[in-house]
């Protein structure tokens, strides 16, 4: 996860709608499908997100990557999770 926040704060200052977040997105959905032994809704995914923003425990960690960083992802999420129902 430390490459992945590492990576996603990166592009933190894109629009999250932006093809280069959005991409972004689908290879974090990819990777939380792939390597925590369940499969993720695009619900779930989404709701994830929120949580970043909405516990500070998750903000201030994921922040720690980048400022913004949590908000930025917690906005991308929920684009990706409604544009791939």
């Amino acid at each position: 996860m430390d490459d992945l926040f590492a990576e996603l704060a990166r592009i933190r200052h894109e629009a999250p709608d932006s093809s280069t977040a959005q991409a972004a997105m689908d290879k974090m959905y990819s990777h939380f499908n792939s390597n925590f032994g369940f499969s993720y809704s695009l619900e779930a995914f989404a709701g994830i997100g929120q949580m970043y923003v909405s516990d500070d425990r998750f903000t201030v960690n994921i922040d720690k990557y980048g400022s913004g960083l949590s908000l930025f992802l917690s906005e991308a999420m929920s684009i990706y999770a409604k544009n791939k129902r």
